[in-house]
């Protein structure tokens, strides 16, 4: 039995690569070193950039028109929650010092009881002179009268 006379394909590829891979490599080294390959780059990184504003412009128009917030509206109420916290930070503290003033020291407490107990004092007794001084003059008109 003699085998077949058959060429293996695998093999054929395998030294066609091997022959052609250095002059393809060094064409392609030479494109991806050349001016032409960086203005070409630049067109496709333009090209790109360009759908790219176009989708994010047509997804925000889709989004408003389904009321689905965006980034931007995210980002916009995250900014105003932020501004929210201070000023809420800011009242709080304002309460904070308000309370503070509000509860005056034991010192000034024990001052405005003692003016308190001095100004009851001085209540009574001018009541006190008042009603004398009123009997005095009852009495005085009735010996007006009398007379």
């Amino acid at each position: 039995m003699q085998t077949p006379n058959y060429m293996d394909p695998f093999s054929i590829w395998k030294s066609m690569y091997t022959e052609m891979e250095p002059t393809i490599s060094k064409s392609m080294q030479k494109w991806l070193e050349s001016d032409e390959y960086a203005a070409f780059s630049g067109q496709l990184l333009t090209i790109s950039l360009q759908m790219e504003q176009t989708m994010r412009k047509h997804a925000e128009q889709l989004f408003q028109t389904y009321n689905v917030p965006t980034k931007s509206d995210l980002a916009r109420i995250m900014d105003l929650l932020i501004g929210l916290e201070a000023k809420v930070d800011a009242v709080e503290e304002r309460l904070v010092q308000i309370e503070a003033n509000a509860n005056p020291p034991q010192e000034i407490r024990d001052q405005l009881s003692q003016i308190t107990n001095q100004l009851d004092t001085i209540s009574v007794n001018l009541l006190g002179n008042t009603s004398n001084n009123n009997r005095k003059r009852a009495q005085k008109s009735e010996d007006h009268a009398n007379e």
